[in-house]
């Protein structure tokens, strides 16, 4: 979270948030009227309510009283094309973690590429991505680069970074790719923003953790 606010970076499907309207990139900036300090000034027993103050960009702050229930869900990725630009796709990734993430993202970007519009563009959002698993890192890499793409080092030995080609590497190996970072892109996110940097992706945003 920011200092006295917390960053919406995902909304779970089904959840009181979604039910609220609540979307990435909104702030929760005060809880019962006092200012956002913890995340745990908004859990509680479930039936009970917590009102909470949102600033949405571009718009003024508002209140919104919501009943607390139990959240089940999983991290996912969402695709869609941009309404002003339907060329243009555009990917959020909110972490490498969940231990299937590159086979969602794979069939995120099936759906982007089925379009009848052809893909001119396509934008990976990484921000507040904390980083995950390296089997996820390959398996996301794959769709866009492949061969030797870098190395890791310690203070032993080098490792070579070899990406096999995706399912989906033929069709978007030649598409234009911007990727959005910001202070919380982290760990293996950041190899991901890097390593496209380095093959010609356009990287945008704020510096990461690294």
């Amino acid at each position: 979270h920011e200092e006295n606010a917390a960053f919406i970076t995902l909304v779970f499907p089904d959840s009181p948030a979604q039910a609220a309207g609540l979307m990435r990139g909104d702030r929760i900036t005060a809880v019962e009227g006092q200012p956002f300090t913890s995340a745990d000034q908004i859990r509680g027993p479930e039936g009970s309510q917590v009102r909470l103050t949102i600033q949405t960009p571009q718009a003024d702050p508002r209140e919104l009283l919501i009943t607390r229930r139990a959240v089940v869900g999983k991290i996912t990725p969402s695709g869609r094309r941009l309404p002003n630009a339907p060329n243009v796709g555009y990917l959020l990734i909110p972490s490498l973690w969940a231990d299937d993430m590159h086979t969602q993202v794979v069939s995120e970007l099936s759906k982007l590429v089925a379009d009848p519009q052809p893909l001119d563009g396509l934008i990976l959002d990484l921000r507040s991505n904390g980083g995950g698993w390296r089997s996820v890192l390959e398996g996301i890499f794959g769709q866009f680069v492949s061969g030797e793409v870098g190395n890791f080092y310690s203070q032993e030995k080098l490792y070579p970074l070899n990406v096999k080609p995706g399912l989906l590497y033929e069709q978007l190996r030649q598409v234009p790719l911007a990727v959005l970072i910001d202070k919380d892109s982290a760990s293996y996110a950041e190899v991901l923003a890097g390593t496209l940097q380095f093959n010609g992706a356009l990287v945008l945003g704020q510096p990461s953790q690294g």
